[in-house]
């Protein structure tokens, strides 16, 4: 009977983990307004949301795209990225916002900010738009 119950508990418990998307980076209307890439300000639109629990989307400045959130807060990080491919003039913005989410390592969220980096030193700040 006891083997029983700690295999069972071992069955449930990882279902009743989640890694708090929702919660930590907002509900799943919240939309992150790219405002710096690597200190740099950023002038082109490039959204991104969490629309639900272990998933990313957003626009980058030309396409959408979406993809796997595969780790658990603070950590962050995406599985493969897929976007759409039409092009337009800010396409080294969005190849560089799309390198930004692949290499992005920790979140940090704080007052509306939203924060992903890597021990490399990059950065991209967002803002919670209104």
């Amino acid at each position: 009977m006891r083997m029983f119950l700690i295999l069972a508990s071992l069955v449930v418990l990882p279902q009743c983990q989640s890694d708090g998307t929702p919660d930590v980076y907002g509900d799943s209307g919240t939309t992150w307004q790219l405002t710096t890439l690597n200190g740099e300000a950023v002038t082109a639109r490039a959204t991104l949301m969490f629309p639900e629990a272990g998933q990313i989307a957003g626009k980058a400045p030309c396409n959408s795209f979406s993809g796997p959130l595969t780790a658990d807060f603070p950590a962050f990080e995406t599985g493969p990225i897929a976007a759409t491919r039409m092009a337009c003039p800010d396409l080294a913005l969005e190849t560089a916002f799309l390198n930004g989410l692949d290499q992005a390592t920790t979140a940090t969220v704080d007052a509306g900010i939203l924060t992903l980096s890597n021990d490399s030193g990059a950065t991209l700040v967002f803002k919670a738009a209104d």
